[in-house]
């Protein structure tokens, strides 16, 4: 198969210019003087016809857990006007919790209300370096699976209730850097993070295991806040997950994976310590397997970024 090469030519000042295939020209309506968009992809240079962003969505208020679920959605996908509508007056219950969300999505603000309308608009500063980005919150994480295996131990109200209110202010980061993935993806010449096309999906494969993480270490601090007995044998049982967890991690970010066998082999201790209270139907021993079970998917997403052809 013969590759679409094509010769650079290089004109008077020192630039260079390159030719476009007539076909791609007409089949977009292009002439002479059309402007495109030229810009720096990962490695690769693109040519893209400029496009003005879909970035207004509006929802009709039927079921207000399902139009919270979608304004959240909209927004984790980059959208950054979205308008709430009613048939009629607007509950004042619903709109306090539709501008509730304020608190759970950094950048979503009220810009404007009526009586059967509420719209929000995102001011949200996305942050560029999304390797730096990812390690932070990683790191967060993984000082909340350490704090998780100290509450096991010796559970209060006071610890549980900390590790869960934490995961609300992660989740929060995380929104964030989804939204800031989706708009890199979309928006690549708005939003350029600098990353192969390969890497940034597997940093959204990876964030996504991260935020599962972060879902099932808020369900086990309120399941053990429930409960309030202490494990010593789920204390320790955690405090091997924190280790995985920190070696998936440093993979994921270094594609050295030095330690793949041993994340391998310590799933197999985890399931085999926890077993027990498990079988009793501990729902936060359950959790504590699954917390060991995203690690091992984070250790698999650094595997498949290291692979490059």
């Amino acid at each position: 198969m013969n590759k679409p090469l094509r010769r650079l030519q290089k004109i008077k000042g020192g630039s260079f210019i390159i030719s476009l295939p007539s076909e791609w020209v007409r089949q977009h309506g292009l002439s002479s003087g059309s402007e495109l968009l030229v810009y720096n992809s990962g490695g690769s240079l693109k040519v893209v016809i400029p496009t003005q962003p879909n970035n207004a969505r509006e929802i009709k208020l039927t079921d207000i857990e399902y139009t919270k679920y979608l304004l959240s959605s909209y927004y984790m996908q980059g959208v950054s006007q979205i308008r709430v509508y009613s048939d009629g007056v607007m509950g004042q219950d619903q709109k306090r919790e539709l501008r509730n969300l304020q608190l759970s999505h950094a950048g979503l603000q009220v810009e404007e209300e009526g009586f059967d309308y509420i719209k929000f608009s995102v001011r949200a500063q996305e942050p560029r370096d999304i390797r730096l980005e990812v390690e932070r919150f990683g790191s967060q994480i993984h000082q909340l699976v350490r704090d998780l295996a100290r509450a096991a131990a010796q559970p209060s109200k006071e610890m549980c209730e900390d590790i869960y209110t934490r995961c609300d202010q992660l989740l929060k980061n995380y929104r964030l850097i989804i939204r800031t993935l989706a708009l890199g993806s979309q928006r690549e010449f708005d939003l350029n993070l600098g990353l192969p096309t390969k890497d940034l999906i597997l940093y959204a494969v990876a964030v996504r295991d991260l935020g599962r993480t972060l879902t099932h270490i808020k369900n086990a601090s309120q399941s053990l806040m429930e409960d309030e007995k202490g494990s010593t044998n789920l204390s320790k049982t955690l405090e091997l997950v924190s280790e995985m967890f920190e070696k998936a991690l440093r993979m994921f970010l270094t594609e050295q994976l030095d330690g793949v066998q041993e994340i391998r082999e310590s799933m197999k201790k985890v399931e085999q310590l926890a077993a027990t209270d498990a079988s009793s139907g501990s729902d936060f021993a359950k959790s504590v397997v699954r917390l060991a079970s995203y690690s091992v998917a984070l250790m698999d997403d650094a595997v498949h970024k290291s692979i490059r052809l």
